[in-house]
């Protein structure tokens, strides 16, 4: 089963079959720019990192 999700720069596709997400940029004309394929393993490292940095930037208290 493949799953798609195009955004206005961006877009996301996920097949089950090869467990690999692609995500693919676009420009103003919708020409690809940029496109990048992720094993299982690098989604679940990319996942936990991500999740660190939210929460940093939900822990920390705002300067006053």
């Amino acid at each position: 089963m493949v799953i798609e999700r195009v955004l206005k720069y961006i877009g996301f596709r996920w097949d089950d079959d090869t467990q690999e997400l692609a995500i693919t940029t676009f420009d103003d004309n919708l020409d690809i720019t940029g496109n990048i394929i992720l094993k299982k393993t690098y989604i679940f490292s990319t996942m936990i990192f991500m999740r660190r940095i939210i929460q940093r930037m939900w822990g920390r208290r705002k300067k006053s």
